[in-house]
């Protein structure tokens, strides 16, 4: 055999190596798509579940989509709720700390109600107790059916801002069988003389930039009414803030109050 057969010969057979296993290949991965019956390739991803801890969306009837932080374990079935402070973003707040709090539940944070004027930007709460329980309602519903998380209805847990944190407390008087733990960063104003005998645990948040007496004489009202209260302050986190060291002091703040 001459050197040019002897290497054309080879070259065949190294081709018919090369297209047997091409079709192996090409029946592996046709055996591991039996049974889909998506018609879309980019479909089959749509509808997987997010990285843990991830931030997600999920749409609610009626209403903004709720972001979503889904908690570590049995403690998922926690909602923790976040209402934001005075045109604020409710994202920003949730990024911030998520990473602590879904040690304790699942966090869901909804957006306000009204938007703020262009320029300053955010949203804001105008609507009533009432209506924002409605809305909580709404969101849990949506989430248990989305993502099959078997959120309790009862003992939420809500992380509070501002005009957020009023809120909180009202509905609190509202419902207090039903929102039995409070975190409030930066009450607005000194706590109404509502009854909170129902509620478990309240934690009072901070800042060390601006006055602090309208929230320690709101933590002072919560001690006198005999529930158990601690009192934080955030350094170096400005009016509705959670500063540097925010993922840590909400993580401390939810192992307090659902201690109780």
């Amino acid at each position: 055999m001459t050197r040019v057969s002897l290497l054309v010969g080879c070259a065949v057979a190294l081709a018919a190596i090369a297209g047997c296993r091409s079709k192996a290949e090409k029946s592996s991965l046709e055996a591991s798509v039996v049974g889909i019956t998506t018609t879309h390739g980019a479909e089959l991803f749509l509808d997987q579940a997010p990285p843990k801890g991830a931030l997600e969306t999920v749409d609610v009837d009626d209403d903004r989509a709720a972001l979503v932080v889904i908690g570590d374990g049995e403690k998922a079935r926690r909602p923790i709720l976040h209402l934001h402070g005075t045109c604020a973003v409710a994202r920003t707040d949730v990024e911030s700390w998520s990473s602590a709090a879904r040690a304790y539940g699942t966090v869901i944070a909804l957006e306000g109600d009204t938007a703020c004027p262009d320029g300053i930007g955010g949203r804001t709460w105008h609507a009533d107790a009432a209506a924002i329980d409605t809305r909580i309602d709404a969101a849990i519903d949506a989430i248990r059916t989305v993502r099959g998380v078997p959120l309790d209805q009862d003992g939420i847990v809500i992380v509070a801002d501002d005009i957020g944190a009023s809120q909180a407390l009202a509905l609190a008087a509202r419902a207090p069988a039903k929102y039995t733990r409070l975190v409030l960063n930066g009450l607005p104003d000194v706590a109404p003389a509502y009854d909170f005998s129902s509620v478990r645990a309240i934690a009072v948040l901070a800042t060390d930039r601006e006055p602090q007496d309208k929230s320690r004489r709101s933590f002072e009202s919560f001690t006198q009414a005999r529930v158990a209260t601690k009192f934080w302050t955030l350094s170096g986190a400005t009016h509705s803030d959670y500063g540097v060291s925010g993922a840590r002091t909400i993580g401390e703040a939810l192992a307090f109050v659902t201690q109780h």
